[in-house]
């Protein structure tokens, strides 16, 4: 059981780690479509230019080398046989 949630959890990471490095617009296009509403709501007109924002591309990427990391980090766990 705990070889497939651990399975399980490496290919999310995997999932998440590519698209945040091969494709940060349209993680950052998701996450801000998401924030429309509510008091600290984002505003429609301001989404192309926090797309493309160099900070953010930045650190989605970053994010992205750290689920990739977390992958690893599962696989090393896999193979070396968990505790």
């Amino acid at each position: 059981m705990k070889i497939l949630l651990t399975a399980a959890v490496a290919i999310v990471f995997l999932t998440i780690g590519i698209r945040c490095l091969f494709w940060p617009q349209q993680v950052a296009l998701r996450h801000f479509q998401r924030g429309l509403r509510g008091p600290m709501a984002v505003k429609e007109e301001d989404i192309p230019r926090l797309i493309n924002s160099p900070i953010n591309v930045l650190i989605i990427r970053i994010f992205g080398l750290l689920c990739i990391g977390a992958f690893i980090a599962c696989m090393y766990g896999l193979i070396r046989g968990l505790p």
